[in-house]
């Protein structure tokens, strides 16, 4: 044992001198003034440079006794940082990490030796680099081996258990002074050697006859250690026994398991580890997920060239999402990058099985590739789980247990026995819960790809992609009728999870002519999906292969449904060819006898009229479908209905009847949770009551509008909705209110291929000049509009023109014709960048007055 050292440790960072031990800081010789928890901010940063460091752990550290919020952390940040001039001058000390922490990122020089040098750490763990994205799991860990005496860390192989479970107990080591020790039982394929391992590691033994569990005990009795049984997953059943007896009989032991199953003992605290986080499809600061952050610092290891940067980001974000965030393939992928390129990389993902190894000769073998990774965690299975495990190579994406025990069932297996293992590949970390309620099950894309290999090779996989099929007919055959009646948040979680099997299984049997009755089946069965889920083109590619196979022998009601799909998932692109195809849906139809599904096509068709061609050929026909669409109780298609019969009054000025209309679409869109019917109808009920004159009811109806357009995340519609609400607040005359709305309309106006509503939007800041009292600026303006509706060959509508002459009236108050005339000219030969740069820089953002 050592005593503390007598010299000072002092840390010297740019202008500064930190002496920890004395708790004192000095810029340039002179002591600077932290207070107490601002200066522990800093030692706890700076013990740990250029490694992240998470906020949790930092309040729990600096606040042990004291319940605080994030709030308290950001103050004591924002003096430390202010006390250090961190950002001044490009000096640069701490680095915040968009939810994971704080970084101290200055060069630290050492003088002296540690001040208050504790008893050297005993024990025999190996030197790793930081983790990186697990600051939370890390904080997680260590406060499980403070509380529990047993924690197991469980997950699929590559995923960081190792790491984790080091990084845990070096962080904890104070806590036990006779030592922290790892015990790596990969190497071990005999059970009866676990407690030799044990023996060894702790270096005791030589010499017995027989070492056994209870030698272990008398051994260590009475010492306080830390154990690390790392790799369990294949002498679980050993592991299990020593540990127990352990426990039993040294109170002062601690032990930290990692496996890919637990060891199933009473007193055992399971931690499973997930993946690295993984940004979503639609991130924009990518680097603060786990994934990427490992990802971009591996490769920056590789080659000191590398950088992430905004034009490489979402292809390294794309790259991180097939590798399932999980560390090892990461860190592989990563050492691929110097040589193939990012782009070069994500397009042999596919093969990454043969392509992807760590490069490292002191890696474990199992860990030297990936394919060497997943044949270790798989050569743990018995007989029946890696049957199970190979036929769910059929499934791409997620699975529920139904469908793996109607589809894998085959053979001398039955239903029950398929249920039975895939619980134990659960248990050992090869298949993922994805959502426990309603339960979804998947494997990683990896052991994902390497399933489908075993399940090809062993001669099985036409088979059990037929049985798929099948499933997947029987899954959505009741899905279109569902859509009718079901709310639509229920209906998206019973059938949206399902598009991955369904696109798999759609390619399957459009591979082969022998196929094409399932393809047609499952086509007719689930062709309308793409359309609610919003993949339009996908759906389109889909359904033009299965057009092609129609014949006299397709049954007609299968024809006619794949055709109805097809118009569907054409009609916002292609009115002609929507038409086309919803007359030959309709005929069918017509001919089956089948009042019910004529009665929808009737409605798509008459909507692609009105909007083509500005009224439905056959009004009757409309009235006939809703009396048939009421009758069925089929809200989706009565609700569309409403919409439809609520828009054809409008236009021909009914508003009471079109009132009325729309506020039946809008309660039944409120009773199936269908968001984007209930906005259209409650926008147009807005723009009703605005005309029939209540302003007040306009302006409360526009405002739900808007924020159902922003919960429906649909960017063509938000700007539009806000243009309606600022025009109803500019007629109520309430100008403050108006600006502001009007202003995010036409900024996002401004990113959008929407001519009519952008030329409505700079009519209105048009109108806003003028009310503001600079009728010049607003002539200039409006001449460029009245330019651009000339040129665009239509007319303003209704409410658009009454607006127009509102402000063509306070202009003539102000203005001669002479003056008017001539402004308007001026602006009505600008291009529309000009247009647009003037409203911004000469009215959106001046007020009256002249202030910006």
């Amino acid at each position: 044992m050592t005593g503390p050292a007598t010299t000072r440790e002092t840390l010297s960072f740019g202008a500064f001198s930190l002496v920890a031990n004395e708790r004192l800081l000095t810029r340039d010789g002179v002591e600077v003034e932290l207070g107490g928890r601002t200066l522990d901010l800093l030692l706890r940063l700076v013990a740990r440079p250029n490694e992240p460091v998470g906020k949790r752990e930092l309040m729990a550290a600096i606040w042990p006794d004291v319940t605080v919020g994030d709030g308290s952390l950001r103050f004591h940040m924002a003096k430390l940082r202010k006390a250090l001039g961190d950002g001044r001058d490009g000096a640069r000390y701490i680095t915040t990490l968009s939810g994971r922490g704080y970084c101290f990122v200055a060069p630290i020089a050492r003088a002296g030796s540690p001040a208050a040098a504790q008893i050297p750490v005993i024990g025999n763990l190996p030197s790793r680099p930081a983790l990186v994205g697990r600051e939370d799991e890390l904080a997680d860990v260590v406060d499980l081996i403070a509380r529990e005496r047993l924690v197991t860390i469980i997950g699929p192989g590559g995923v960081g258990k190792t790491r984790l479970a080091i990084a845990g107990a070096q962080r904890s080591a104070a806590d036990y002074p006779d030592g922290v020790w790892l015990i790596d039982l990969a190497p071990l394929s005999d059970p009866s050697l676990v407690v030799s391992a044990v023996a060894t590691a702790l270096d005791f033994g030589r010499g017995e006859k027989e070492l056994s569990a209870a030698v272990v005990v008398s051994a260590i009795r009475g010492l306080r250690l830390l154990l690390i049984l790392d790799n369990c997953e294949h002498l679980v059943g050993a592991a299990a026994e020593l540990a127990d007896v352990l426990l039993q009989g040294v109170p002062g032991l601690t032990l930290l398991a990692t496996s890919q199953e637990s060891l199933r003992l009473d007193r055992e605290r399971v931690y499973r580890l997930d993946p690295l986080a993984l940004p979503p499809a639609n991130a924009i600061d990518v680097a603060t997920y786990g994934a990427v952050a490992l990802f971009a610092q591996r490769a920056l290891t590789a080659d000191r060239r590398f950088e992430m940067t905004q034009a490489n980001a979402m292809v390294v974000a794309e790259i991180c999402r097939r590798l399932d965030g999980v560390p090892l393939s990461l860190e592989m992928a990563a050492a691929r990058a110097p040589s193939l390129g990012l782009e070069g990389l994500r397009a042999s993902l596919d093969a990454r099985l043969q392509l992807l190894s760590t490069g490292v000769r002191t890696s474990a073998a199992r860990h030297q590739t990936l394919r060497n990774a997943v044949e270790w965690s798989v050569g743990l299975l018995d007989e029946t789980e890696r049957v199970v495990f190979r036929r769910l190579g059929v499934f791409s994406g997620s699975f529920t247990l139904e469908a793996a025990m109607a589809i894998l069932a085959c053979g001398r297996m039955d239903s029950w026995t398929v249920a039975e293992a895939l619980a134990g590949l659960v248990d050992k970390s090869l298949v993922a819960l994805e959502t426990p309620e309603p339960a979804r099950y998947r494997l990683l894309e990896t052991l994902r790809l390497y399933a489908r290999e075993m399940l090809r090779a062993s001669g099985e996989w036409d088979s059990l992609a037929e049985s798929h099929t099948r499933h997947l007919c029987e899954v959505f055959a009741p899905a279109r009728e569902a859509l009718e009646t079901t709310p639509v948040p229920v209906w998206q979680s019973a059938y949206l999870p399902e598009l991955d099997n369904l696109r798999a299984a759609l390619e399957w049997t459009l591979a082969d002519p022998a196929r094409f009755d399932p393809a047609i089946e499952l086509t007719a069965s689930a062709g309308f999906v793409w359309f609610e889920s919003g993949l339009i083109e996908e759906g389109r590619r889909f359904i033009s292969r299965a057009l092609e196979l129609l014949d006299e022998q397709t049954p007609p009601s299968r024809a006619a449904l794949i055709l109805n799909d097809a118009a569907t998932l054409s009609r916002y692109s292609d009115y002609h060819e929507a038409l086309r195809l919803y007359g030959r849906s309709a005929a069918i139809f017509r001919e089956l006898g089948d009042d019910l599904s004529l009665a929808k096509a009737t409605i798509y068709i008459s909507f692609i009229q009105l909007i083509s061609k500005g009224r439905p050929e056959d009004a009757a026909s409309i009235a006939t479908a809703r009396e048939v669409l009421s009758a069925s109780g089929h809200k989706r298609s009565l609700c569309l209905a409403m919409i439809l019969l609520g828009t054809i009054a409008t236009r021909e000025g009914n508003i009471a009847e079109a009132i009325d209309d729309f506020r039946s679409a809008s309660e039944l869109a409120r009773q199936l949770k269908d968001r984007q019917s209930e906005h259209v109808a409650v926008d147009n009920l807005a723009l009703l009551e605005f005309t029939r004159g209540d302003v007040e009811r306009a302006i409360q109806l526009s405002r739900e509008a808007v924020h159902g357009s922003r919960n429906l995340l649909q960017r063509d519609r938000i700007p539009r909705s806000l243009h309606n609400l600022a025009a109803y607040l500019l007629a109520a005359d309430r100008l403050d209110e108006a600006r502001p709305v009007a202003e995010e309309a036409l900024s996002l106006f401004r990113g959008q291929a929407d001519t009519v509503h952008e030329l409505g939007s700079l009519q209105m800041w048009s109108l806003i000049a003028a009310l503001e009292g600079r009728p010049s600026e607003a002539a200039r303006l409006i001449g460029w509009v009245d330019a651009a509706y000339e040129r665009a060959g239509g007319p303003r509508n209704p409410w658009e023109q009454r607006s127009y002459e509102r402000l063509l009236s306070l202009l003539r108050a102000r203005l001669t014709e002479v003056e008017l005339s001539a402004l308007a000219a001026e602006g009505a030969r600008w291009d529309e960048n000009e247009a647009m740069n003037f409203a911004f820089d000469r009215i959106v953002h001046i007020r009256a007055g002249g202030s910006a």
